[in-house]
């Protein structure tokens, strides 16, 4: 929980993820006498889409999947960053914020008090907007800083949040992009219509409450972006890509606006671009559609057309010849190349796609076969996107290898682009290609965000439907003469390239802290959120996972011959077998899980990388992975502190040639040198860059160095004189012996014939049993007094700051208490932690609280307190983190278990992740009954128990306190005040 939380943009080496960047949107209309687009779904749509337009042009459209009671939701408009006026950056990601501070009847007490000082402080901002005198903008800041804390009575904090909690509802959050506004979250299926009139409510009449609070937060985002080498590095793709052009602004803003905002012209953006017809509602889930859509005809499409706003974008001049630039960081180097076509039609970016697929698809690219599996880099990948008759690009990176250059990484892409134009790949690969989005379509169908984001893009990039669905036949279609000639014609020198090279990073634009006035707003709720709330609704019942039923268990005798004073004896070995199967199509999952992993010999934290490019005795690592993506399968070893897992998936018609490979690879594995050498080259240049990464050095480095100490550190690492001294041999026999341990074995996918000879056959076993070494086990360090932990990392704006509580021994008898206690406290944007720190003072865009579990029943709970702010804000940050207590709100309380309530009542746990929750519970030796346990607890927890457990468990406990950031812009003082204050280098918290 914690490394995912602090880790955000830390991995080394990844492909690059597109959507990312550039979110594109699709658009129609709908109004409120709807107009079937495509009312009935198409043939062979597997969404099975139905389409709607209303008489005010609001687009509707839906995705039905019955498989659980929840429903996915996406309201999307089309205006982005590329829409803000020139003189105004930064309008359409601030009215994203300010969309969910209420309206005129949600989030407010009293309406009729409150507008006039809302008024009066619009005016403000106006008349400090016109002064360039700047003692008069400070005095009047002063004042919207005063009215606003007298609007602040009024103000019900998050109510739109704490409704949609009420509703059970989940991963509510919105984003801005070039030319997207996306609000998304998930919602019970029996919600519908609460949801969709508080959606109603939110978009006719919002109120840009808590406006001077809020844009301080924008504040902390736009600083969070300057200490993140990857932000800067595609804001400086996105600058050059797109000169003097709105799309090469920043989605934030540029400093100089954000410094001088304004509520009118915010209220002014939001009247001309949140209009019906350029609008869309996307829904994907178990729902009725034709209830649905008489259900938004109702509501949405009572609002007023208005008029559609025309693209004021201005035409992009075209790229000529190529433009170098070099962005400095402490971070990993690496080269990027982009080419841009401008206005292309929709098989030119069919084209891009299946340009970038060829190059590079994990397994059988020109860039994994020729440079990352043989690891002439530490990693390569191309990525395309688009929007049709505006723009289209692809995008190539390289890390290189420790020792390389990025202009060296950058010649080897460009070789295999020269391959791509003259045709140098096998004629197979394209129509594999084909095969693999298709797969990979049927698989995400049983999602409704893939459904909803299927929807939404379609829609957006204005696609006609029809198009859209057809788009695996239609790149089908699309042959090698057309890949090379297209390549030819657009992968010229007309592009620009950027580098990433070592040193400091330069200090980023640090917006300042204004004075603000923490606010005290209102208790209670707005009577609206309360009609909202005695809605009544269909009851959903919880089902519980059976994980007794619901995987079948079994056990496999394995027969094999073993010689025996010269005589072939034949034994049985046995081993458990778990397997659900699956009836929607022919993808299967096969895990082979064994009791050895790090804990008890740290080569296991080798295995799995080398497995994947080392190859076999008789096949090189390059050819197993064309095989395998011929067959559309994989084969992957991964090891962790306790258990060595062999995942093999792929199609089950598929699975004996599949699993004849991984046999290949777990039997015979090569003794490769170089490859080996080259990995830990790769190793040890991501581990120079985790040193440089405020989140990781938290994460990873300073976190388990307060709770386990430097000993631990040490123990669970080899160190880089160890790792330069490993050999392949030891690799390659840790592999081979894995066959000699205890196993159990997971499958979930279609019944095949023969199955349990087929599955148990894959690895002789033979005898006797290997038993696993004896483990390393931490000890936890207790926090006895208050401490300051500080790592220094120079010219970075944010701090990041974790209050860290040790807890008890495990103990499994309050989950419900627990939960609750996450969800009121620390969890979500209706939590205490968030409004006290993000609403009410502005002291952090990031930041939450939890008491957390242990990975294992001998280990101890903890509690942490979390924020990243601005280091001017530290003082107010600690002051505020410490006077936090356990403010006791009875009807937030009960919106939190009635959150927790609703959505694991809507929550199904179906297919492969049932193996995932018996592992853990088997892991903490719990019941296979214990989510029907948490469900009860919950219903009885009571205030009473969350008073008592924050009494014992948190109240009084002595704290640690870690610091990540630039010790030389921090006020040693109030740390001091804290405790004692020990200072550390990155390298003492990675001391391997």
């Amino acid at each position: 929980m914690l490394k995912k939380t602090f880790s955000q943009g830390g991995a080394m080496f990844h492909k690059f993820v597109f959507a990312l960047l550039l979110c594109m949107v699709f658009a129609t209309g709908l109004s409120a006498g709807a107009r079937p687009l495509f009312g009935t779904p198409l043939a062979d749509d597997p969404l099975q889409a139905r389409i709607y337009r209303l008489d005010n042009g609001l687009t509707v459209a839906f995705s039905v999947n019955r498989e659980t009671p929840n429903i996915r939701s996406c309201i999307a408009f089309r205006v982005g960053s590329g829409d803000d006026p020139a003189d105004k950056t930064g309008l359409a990601h601030y009215l994203e914020h300010l969309l969910f501070k209420g309206s005129e009847k949600l989030g407010t007490t009293d309406y009729r008090a409150e507008r006039p000082l809302l008024e009066q402080i619009e005016k403000l901002y106006d008349r400090r907007e016109a002064s360039r005198d700047p003692d008069e903008r400070q005095e009047l800041y002063r004042e919207i800083d005063r009215l606003s804390a007298q609007a602040g009575q009024y103000t019900v904090q998050n109510e739109f949040v704490q409704a949609i909690n009420e509703m059970g509802g989940s991963g509510l959050n919105a984003y801005t992009s070039l030319d997207r506004t996306v609000y998304f979250n998930s919602l019970p299926a029996n919600q519908l219509e609460k949801f969709i009139r508080l959606q109603f409510d939110r978009f006719r009449s919002p109120v840009f409450r808590g406006f001077h609070t809020e844009l301080e937060t924008v504040f902390e985002e736009f600083n969070l972006y300057q200490d993140r080498p990857g932000a800067r590095f595609s804001q400086l793709m996105l600058s050059t890509l797109f000169p003097d052009h709105p799309y090469g602004r920043p989605v934030i803003g540029l400093p100089k606006d954000l410094k001088n905002p304004s509520p009118r012209r915010v209220m002014e953006f939001y009247r001309r671009y949140y209009v019906p017809g350029n609008m869309i509602i996307v829904l994907a889930g178990d729902f009725d559609p034709d209830s649905a859509l008489r259900l938004i005809e109702e509501t949405f499409g009572t609002l007023p057309a208005g008029e559609v706003p025309e693209s004021g974008l201005p035409p992009l001049e075209p790229l000529r010849g190529e433009s170098v630039h070099t962005l400095i960081t402490p971070e990993h180097e690496m080269c990027r190349a982009v080419w841009r076509l401008d206005r292309p039609g929709l098989r030119e970016l069919d084209l891009l796609e299946l340009s970038a697929r060829i190059l590079s698809n994990g397994s059988a690219g020109l860039f994994d076969q020729n440079l990352t599996i043989p690891q002439k880099v530490a990693d390569a990948g191309a990525g395309a996107g688009g929007k049709p008759d505006v723009y289209g690009m692809l995008i190539v990176n390289a890390v290189p290898n420790r020792g390389d250059s990025p202009e060296q990484a950058l010649k080897l892409l460009d070789a295999e682009i020269e391959k791509l134009k003259r045709g140098d790949f096998p004629d197979w690969l394209l129509p594999a290609i084909g095969d693999h989005a298709e797969f990979d379509l049927a698989r995400s169908l049983r999602d409704n965000e893939f459904r909803a984001d299927r929807l939404l893009d379609s829609y957006l990039d204005r696609i006609d439907w029809p198009d859209a669905a057809n788009e695996p036949a239609r790149r089908k279609s699309i042959t090698k003469a057309e890949i090379m000639e297209f390549a030819r014609k657009h992968l010229t020198g007309d592009r620009i390239v950027l580098y990433r090279k070592n040193g400091p990073l330069s200090p980023g634009e640090k917006l300042p802290k204004p004075p603000l006035t923490p606010l005290k707003t209102a208790k209670g709720h707005s009577e609206f959120f309360r009609e909202i709330s005695r809605m009544k609704v269909a009851e959903i019942r919880p089902e519980f996972p059976d994980l007794e039923h619901g995987i079948r268990r079994d056990e496999l005798c394995v027969e094999a011959g073993l010689p025996f004073e010269g005589e072939l004896v034949r034994v049985r070995r046995r081993a458990d077998f778990e397997w659900i199967p699956n009836t929607r199509n022919d993808y299967f999952q096969l895990r082979y899980v064994f009791p050895v992993g790090s804990r008890r010999n740290r080569l296991w934290q080798l295995a799995g990388g080398y497995s994947a490019v080392a190859g076999t005795e008789t096949r090189s690592a390059e050819a197993l992975k064309l095989e395998l993506y011929k067959l559309a399968g994989s084969v992957s070893v991964s090891s962790g502190p306790e258990e060595t897992v062999v995942t093999i998936n792929g199609l089950a018609r598929n699975l004996p040639a599949i699993a004849g490979i991984a046999e290949e690879l777990l039997t015979r594995p090569a003794v490769n040198d170089e490859a080996l050498q080259r990995m830990v080259s790769r190793i040890l240049l991501a581990r120079k860059s985790q040193k440089e990464n405020p989140n990781a050095v938290l994460a990873d480095g300073l976190l388990p160095y307060v709770r386990y100490g430097r000993e631990y550190l040490e123990k669970s690492n080899l160190s880089s004189e160890e790792l330069n001294k490993v050999r392949p041999a030891e690799v390659a026999s840790l592999l081979r012996e894995l066959k000699s341990y205890p196993v159990r074995i997971q499958y979930y996918g279609p019944e095949l014939p023969e199955l349990k000879r087929t599955v148990g056959e894959l690895l002789p076993l033979p005898l006797p049993e290997k038993r696993p070494p004896l483990p390393f086990v931490p000890e936890e360090k207790k926090i006895e007094t208050p401490a300051v932990y500080l790592v220094h990392i120079p010219n970075v704006s944010q701090l990041h700051l974790l209050y860290l509580t040790s807890g008890r021994r495990y103990n499994p008898d309050d989950v419900g208490t627990r939960f609750l206690f996450n969800s009121y406290y620390g969890s979500g944007m209706a939590s205490v932690t968030f409004r006290k720190l993000r609403e009410s003072n502005s002291l952090a865009y990031g930041c939450y609280s939890y008491y957390g579990t242990p990975d294992d029943p001998a280990g101890n709970h903890y509690f942490v307190t979390y924020l990243s702010t601005q280091a001017d804000k530290l003082p107010d940050a600690m002051k505020a983190v410490e006077s936090m207590g356990f403010p006791v709100d009875l009807a937030a309380i009960g919106n939190s278990r009635d959150t927790l309530l609703k959505s694991q009542a809507a929550e199904r746990w179906l297919d492969e992740r049932l193996f995932s929750l018996a592992d853990n519970y088997r892991k903490l030796g719990l019941p296979l009954n214990y989510r029907e346990e948490t469900y009860r607890q919950l219903q009885d927890a009571s205030v009473f128990d969350l008073l008592e457990f924050y009494r014992q468990e948190i109240e009084d406990k002595p704290r640690a306190l870690l610091v990540v950031g630039d010790a030389d812009t921090i006020d040693r003082k109030a740390l001091e005040r804290f405790g004692p204050v020990k200072q550390l280098s990155a390298a003492d918290v990675f001391p391997r």
